[in-house]
């Protein structure tokens, strides 16, 4: 029995150390980072938070969207070490627009507002909307989202 609760106190230990010593992934990001989107996200999910101020947030809501791929996200949030999703805002994307034609063209968008509201439905933009963002998996970082 003393051999099997040593084993099983040294195993822990170690597992402590390993966690303790930068045993979690540092993802290398900080708030301002810029990453680009590789590739387009058919079905992305943005959070929208609304209250009376950022630090008093009373609920979310959110829905899909499209994100189109050379879309430039800023980090939102410094990533915590070990952290399994990366925050992000979106800076600029090239969108399809119609002009007085009819003919679709695209355009750089990089005004707040614009990207606010190309990608929030109106039906979301309420008296109490503070923010939106996107959360993506870590696993992107690198693949999916790259560093600018």
């Amino acid at each position: 029995m003393n051999r099997f609760f040593s084993v099983v106190a040294i195993a822990a230990a170690a597992v402590v150390f390993a966690v303790g010593c930068g045993g979690e992934q540092d993802l290398g990001l900080q708030s301002g980072d810029k990453l680009v989107v590789t590739e387009r996200f058919e079905r992305a999910r943005f959070e929208a938070s609304y209250g009376e101020g950022i630090r008093a947030i009373t609920h979310t809501n959110g829905a899909f969207v499209e994100i189109p791929e050379g879309t430039v996200m800023e980090v939102f949030v410094t990533p915590r070490r070990g952290a399994a999703t990366i925050e992000v805002i979106p800076v600029q994307a090239v969108i399809q627009q119609r002009d007085e034609e009819g003919a679709v063209r695209e355009v750089t968008v990089t005004d707040a507002d614009e990207l606010r509201n190309h990608f929030v439905q109106a039906r979301y933009l309420t008296h109490d909307f503070i923010y939106y963002s996107f959360s993506f998996p870590a696993e992107y970082l690198g693949t999916k989202l790259k560093k600018q």
